[in-house]
C-alpha cells in the first residue's frame, strides 16, 4: 500500500501537492504546540523553573540534531584513515553488548604467578639491606625454581631503573651488586650482576651472559666489533632459558640525540625460549647459545632483526630459526605491540602472500570486539567471532599492503594494526 499511495500523490497536480503539504505542516505545528504545553504542565508540577524549561528545550533540540549527524568512523593507528570503513561506533558496540552475545568480551588469561608477583612487589625496605636478606624474603612464597626466578625477575625489573645519565655521558661507575642494590640504577652490566647474585643466593642455577644485542641504537646490517649487552640464563627443570631484566624493565628512545628510558614491566624477557632470544641476543661464549645448530657472529649479523612482538603473537622461535637457516632471504611479516593478549592460532609465517590464493587466519583475542583485514585499496573484511576467537579464510586480490587490525576495549573507538603482510602478483612460469 505504501508504494500505491506514493504513486497517487506523484500524479497529482502541483497545486494539490502544495495544499497537502500545507495541511501536513499545519497539523505538525499544532501537534508541536500541544506537546510543548504538555511539557510545560509536567515541568510546573515537578518544580521546573522558566530557566530550567528553556534549558530542557535547548537540550532536546541539540540531542535531536546530534542523533541526525553521522558519527565519525574509527581510525587505524599508524596509517591514514581508510576511505571506506564499515566499523561500528562505540555506541553501537555498547548496545550490541547489552542486547546480544556477539560483542561480549571473554575473560583475560589468568596470571599463574599472581601471588608471586604481589609478594615481590611488596618487599619492605627492611628486607632490601643486602642480597641475602632480600633473597630470603623473595623466595618466601616460592616452592619451585620457576617461582623463585619469577620473584627475582619482578623485583629487579620493578625496582632498578636504567642509568640514562651514565649512558649519555659515557661516565660509568662500577656496577657492583651492592652499588645497584643501594642506588637502584644500572645499565645492563649492573642488572645482570644483581640478578646473578640474588639468583645464587636463592639456590638457582644461574649464569651471567655477555654478548651482542640488536637493541637500542642498533642499525640493520651493523657489524659488531665488541660486546654490547649482558643478560642472564637460568636452568629450569633441566633446560636453560634466557632472562633479560634490563629489557624487562622498560624501553629506551632517542630524544634529541640522548637516551630517554621509560619504565614499563615486560614479562616477555622472563624465562625466554633461546630460539626466540637468538634473534636479538648473541652470546660471546657459544655454550650460552642453547640452540642446537651452531651460528656464527657473522650469520647473526645477517639474520633478520625479528622483533619480540612477532613471537608475542605466537609465531614459534624454533620454526622461525630453522626457516632463516634454510633460506637466508626469508622475510617475515611486520608485527606491532598493542597491549592486549593475542594468541595466534593460524596465520602465514612469511611476509609475502600470493594474490588469489586462500589463507587461513585465526586469533584468540579475549578483550577484542572486532578484527579486520584491510587491503591495499582500503577495503575491509571482518573476521567471524566466537567467544574471543576470530577466524577468517581470506583470498587477497589487491597487490600491496595487507593489514590485520583489531578493536579492543582499551581502544574501542579505533583500530590498531598488529600484523602486516605484502601481497605479491603471481607470475606464470616462463
Amino acid at each position: 500500500m505504501a508504494g500505491q499511495i506514493k504513486e497517487k500523490i506523484d500524479r497529482k497536480k502541483p497545486q494539490n501537492k502544495n495544499k497537502v503539504m500545507f495541511k501536513l505542516i499545519k497539523r505538525l505545528f499544532l501537534l508541536g504546540l500541544v506537546l510543548l504545553a504538555a511539557a510545560g504542565i509536567w515541568g510546573y508540577q515537578n518544580g521546573m523553573t522558566k530557566d530550567n524549561y528553556q534549558e530542557f528545550i535547548s537540550n532536546t533540540i541539540a540531542e535531536y540534531q546530534q542523533d541526525q549527524t553521522p558519527q565519525p568512523s574509527p581510525e587505524v593507528d599508524r596509517k591514514p584513515k581508510p576511505k571506506k570503513e564499515k566499523a561500528q561506533s562505540q555506541k553501537t558496540i555498547q548496545e550490541a553488548t547489552a542486547e546480544t552475545e556477539e560483542y561480549r568480551l571473554s575473560p583475560l588469561p589468568k596470571n599463574p604467578f599472581h601471588t608471586i608477583d604481589q609478594h615481590a612487589r611488596n618487599v619492605p625496605a627492611s628486607a632490601t639491606t643486602d642480597v641475602e636478606t632480600l633473597a630470603a624474603f623473595l623466595q618466601q612464597k616460592a616452592s619451585t625454581d620457576i617461582e623463585k626466578a619469577r620473584a627475582l625477575y619482578v623485583w629487579v625489573t620493578d625496582n632498578i631503573r636504567y642509568d640514562d645519565d651514565a649512558y649519555n655521558s659515557k661516565n660509568y661507575p662500577r656496577y657492583t651488586t651492592d652499588y645497584v642494590l643501594h642506588n637502584r640504577k644500572a645499565i645492563c652490566e649492573g642488572y645482570s650482576n644483581l640478578f646473578l647474585d640474588l639468583g645464587r643466593a636463592m639456590d638457582l642455577e644461574v649464569e651471567k651472559v655477555v654478548g651482542y644485542s640488536k637493541g637500542y641504537g642498533y642499525r640493520e646490517g651493523e657489524r659488531f666489533t665488541e660486546s654490547t649487552h649482558a643478560w642472564n640464563a637460568v636452568e629450569i627443570n633441566g633446560a636453560w632459558t634466557v632472562f633479560d631484566a634490563t629489557w624487562g624493565a622498560g624501553f629506551g628512545e632517542n630524544i634529541n640525540g640522548k637516551l630517554r628510558s621509560t619504565k614499563k614491566f615486560d614479562p616477555y624477557w622472563f624465562n625466554q625460549d633461546p630460539y626466540e632470544a637468538i634473534f636479538s641476543h648473541f652470546p660471546e661464549d657459544p655454550a650460552f647459545k642453547f640452540v642446537q645448530t651452531p651460528v656464527s657472529l657473522r650469520q647473526y649479523e645477517k639474520m633478520p632483526n625479528i622483533k619480540e612482538a612477532y613471537f608475542k603473537l605466537g609465531f614459534k622461535g624454533r620454526e622461525t630459526f630453522s626457516r632463516v637457516l634454510s633460506d637466508s632471504y626469508a622475510e617475515f611479516p611486520a608485527t606491532y605491540d598493542i597491549d592486549t593478549p593475542i594468541e595466534l592460532l593460524a596465520a602465514p609465517q612469511l611476509k609475502n602472500l600470493k594474490a588469489d590464493e586462500v589463507y587461513a587466519f585465526e586469533f584468540y583475542i579475549p578483550r577484542a570486539y572486532q578484527v579486520a583485514i584491510i587491503d591495499a585499496k582500503n577495503s575491509w573484511t571482518y573476521f567471524k567471532r566466537k567467544k574471543g576467537k576470530f577466524s577468517l579464510n581470506f583470498t587477497p586480490k589487491e597487490i600491496g599492503d595487507l593489514m590485520m587490525v583489531v578493536q579492543t576495549e582499551e581502544n574501542s573507538k579505533s583500530f590498531k594494526t598488529f600484523l602486516e603482510y605484502q601481497v605479491k602478483e603471481v607470475r606464470p612460469n616462463s
